[in-house]
């Protein structure tokens, strides 16, 4: 082979060369971009997740707050419950002298009964029937005087 043909051989792998070098230049700074630019996306990423954990953190506490309220609410009606005295269901009743029977069987004047098992409180008084019947002369002076109105006049 002549020196001129070798010449040009190795100027031609020499140009093949430059090239391939400049091509891998290119690549490695592609992969350079890309790579920075993976690395800004998960840096943004980061960042987003932890604003979103710090956000979850904070109804995480918020949550745990409300629940202790919750529970301390729950305790509280459960104790007012626990506190209330409520008459419900049928009530054994005399039908002559209205005294009721308790649970023991044991037949109770109307007041001692509902003190017992509710918190209402008596105050007596008298109907005008009953004053009628057990005090007649003071209840017709008291219609007289108007003072009270006579069962007859009751509104129908």
């Amino acid at each position: 082979m002549r020196l001129e043909d070798l010449i040009e051989k190795l100027k031609a792998s020499n140009e093949l060369l430059r090239e391939e070098i400049e091509l891998r230049k290119q690549t490695e700074t592609e992969l350079t971009n890309y790579r920075d630019h993976l690395e800004d996306l998960v840096r943004e990423r980061t960042q987003q997740l932890q604003k979103l954990n710090e956000k979850l953190q904070s109804e995480i506490i918020e949550h745990e707050r409300a629940e202790r309220e919750k529970e301390k609410l729950i305790a509280e009606l459960t104790e007012a419950l626990a506190n209330i005295k409520q008459l419900k269901g049928l009530i054994p009743i005399c039908a002559s002298c209205k005294k009721i029977r308790d649970d023991e069987g044991y037949w109770n004047e109307v007041e001692a009964y509902i003190g017992q098992h509710s918190e209402a409180e008596f105050s007596h008084g008298i109907c005008p029937d009953c004053a009628q019947k057990l005090y007649p002369e003071i209840y017709a002076n008291l219609v007289k005087k108007g003072k009270i109105k006579s069962p007859d006049s009751k509104r129908k």
